[in-house]
């Protein structure tokens, strides 16, 4: 999109700064450029005059019991009238990252935050960052899998098993992998979860998938224990899918045919319904763990995944929600809490990887607070078994980023 087309609104209650920061944007090439002096014009006239490209618009603003600007965003976000947003007052990096969260949950991109005069720079470069990419031509409506092909290929056994390595900080090994699940569709291509995960679930497979990929995992497991190798492999289930016997029994007849070592998989699991646990559910929990599987519990510190869990049912495992290492290293309330949870799975005995890392700063941030173990596309991303292989009978490391 050209700058020429590029529509901005400016919210300032000061007359001199306004004038200032539609001046800018003037200069910068914006041509639509709307000014509101408060917060009930500037959604009056975006209602009006549509949708814009990027609001620069300040917390403060807001008589006392009329509408403030987080009002303003939250309601042109619902109303689908700002596509990007710029704060012009500097936030402190909790308040930061709490206006990002609530504006990006409205469908808003968070540009980021200045004190006027805005500085023209900084703002070309956010401004260009905020210019929407042009759709192209439409592209013919895709056929996503439906039911009968989804049974099909289970049948068929058209889905493999993708590999999530988690690193041991201390020497920088690969310590175990996440089972990935991926279809490979014979008219699609290769299909991600999220687009086939919902039809398998409403097909009543999710067994089925899970068997299929623990059978890969086991195979790889069992490849790697001939070579003198220790591979942790880790199957996400979800809760409800512990409300059969039968499962279980299937999980120990594998494990008896692959000769599989129990405590070299780990079972996790996700999701509220774990906090309304029926006996059989927290029975079969039991049965995992007198088998010798460990049991891991993903998501912790979200709120699907509290600390209560931790104290009611039997897991031996932690993954740190990754929300928390986006903090790192900036924020110190980001910084606390993962320190306090490696503190507390420290003392519980349980060992607890943190997820997400993207970016050697996170990383570096994670290894001063001596933790063990980590996974994040920073560190790798899954993997097919050929190249986990490779990587792990060639002792690839990671390499501890400078300081």
């Amino acid at each position: 999109m050209p700058a020429a087309s590029f529509r901005v609104l400016v919210l300032e209650e000061h007359g001199f700064q306004r004038s200032l920061a539609v001046k800018t944007f003037g200069y910068l090439g914006c041509q639509e450029v709307y000014q509101a002096m408060d917060a009930r014009q500037a959604l009056a006239m975006l209602l009006r005059i549509g949708a814009v490209d990027l609001v620069a618009c300040g917390l403060r603003s807001g008589t006392a019991g009329g509408m403030d600007g987080l009002e303003f965003l939250h309601r042109a976000g619902q109303a689908g009238l700002a596509k990007a947003v710029l704060i012009t007052n500097s936030l402190e990096p909790s308040m930061r990252r709490g206006v990002r969260q609530m504006t990006e949950r409205l469908g808003i991109r968070f540009v980021g935050d200045v004190e006027p005069p805005l500085p023209e720079e900084t703002l070309r470069r956010w401004l260009h960052a905020s210019v929407p990419v042009e759709m192209g031509p439409q592209l013919p409506p895709v056929s996503w899998p439906g039911e009968e092909q989804v049974r099909c290929g289970i049948r068929e056994r058209q889905f493999d098993a993708l590999y999530l390595p988690s690193f041991d900080l201390r020497d920088g090994r690969i310590s175990g992998v996440d089972l990935i699940p991926h279809w490979h569709h014979p008219l699609l291509g290769d299909l991600a979860p999220e687009i086939f995960l919902p039809v398998v679930e409403r097909c009543g497979l999710l067994d089925d998938l899970a068997l299929l990929l623990l059978e890969q995992g086991l195979s790889l497991c069992r490849e790697m224990l001939d070579e003198k190798r220790v591979m942790r492999i880790t199957l996400g289930l979800q809760g409800t899918q512990l409300l059969e016997r039968s499962l279980v029994l299937r999980i120990r007849k594998l494990l008896r045919k692959h000769r599989g070592e129990e405590r070299h998989l780990c079972i996790e699991l996700t999701g509220r319904s774990l906090y309304h646990i029926t006996v059989l559910e927290l029975e079969n929990l039991l049965r995992l763990r007198a088998l010798g599987c460990e049991l891991g519990l993903a998501e912790f510190g979200s709120d699907q995944a509290g600390s209560q869990l931790l104290c009611q049912l039997p897991f031996t495992r932690i993954k740190l929600a990754e929300q928390f290492v986006q903090g790192l290293p900036h924020e110190p309330r980001c910084r606390a809490v993962v320190q306090n949870c490696l503190s507390m799975s420290q003392a519980l005995e349980q060992l607890m990887t943190v997820t997400g890392v993207a970016n050697a700063e996170q990383l570096m941030a994670l290894l001063t607070m001596d933790c063990e173990s980590a996974q994040g596309d920073y560190l790798a991303l899954p993997l097919e078994r050929e190249e986990l292989l490779r990587r792990v009978r060639a002792d690839q490391r990671l390499t501890p980023p400078e300081p």
